[in-house]
């Protein structure tokens, strides 16, 4: 599904979110695809490469800048999703 400079740059912009607390609009596309990445990776692959408490660290900044922005949310983004549905 993703292409290894795909991989590599949703790594990148990863490990930027996770080092970043000072998260805001503009990166709330980043999160949604980072966040989607990263479940591909664990339930699709089984090959987890962040922790849980680093994936849990980007869920929750996504929910936290939904919360503020509420305009934001869209359909897809992970924090909507109401099944098991991935992808």
């Amino acid at each position: 599904m993703y292409q290894k400079a795909e991989q590599i740059a949703l790594a990148k912009t990863t490990n930027l979110l996770l080092k970043n607390d000072k998260i805001g609009k503009a990166d709330i596309e980043d999160l949604r695809n980072a966040i989607k990445y990263h479940e591909w990776r664990y339930y699709i692959l089984n090959e987890p490469v962040i922790s849980e408490c680093e994936y849990d660290t980007i869920y929750k900044k996504l929910e936290n800048l939904e919360k503020e922005f509420p305009e934001l949310i869209t359909n897809d983004s992970p924090t909507q999703r109401v099944s098991g549905d991935l992808i």
